[in-house]
């Protein structure tokens, strides 16, 4: 398997930022799942924000759920 730095640099990514507590975001597991599915080239995350807490701080995350797509390892397109 690659490394996910490597992934990531050729596929878009997508994360999900969620929250057990949000029931929207648990609401969207399903769908962002399905999506994973359906795009098998682009690598889908999901970031618990209470157990990466630092993760959600560093990216400004501040309202779940969030999305997020990056793009050449690192570029931000859009939340």
């Amino acid at each position: 398997a690659l490394p996910i730095s490597k992934l990531s640099q050729a596929s878009p990514v997508i994360v999900h930022f969620t929250a057990s507590w949000c029931m929207p975001s648990v609401a969207m597991n399903f769908f962002f799942e399905e999506l994973a599915f359906t795009y098998p080239d682009a690598v889908f995350l999901v970031v618990h924000v209470d157990e990466l807490k630092v993760v959600a701080d560093k990216l400004e995350v501040k309202a779940m759920p969030t999305f997020m797509l990056i793009k050449d390892g690192n570029q931000e397109i859009g939340r």
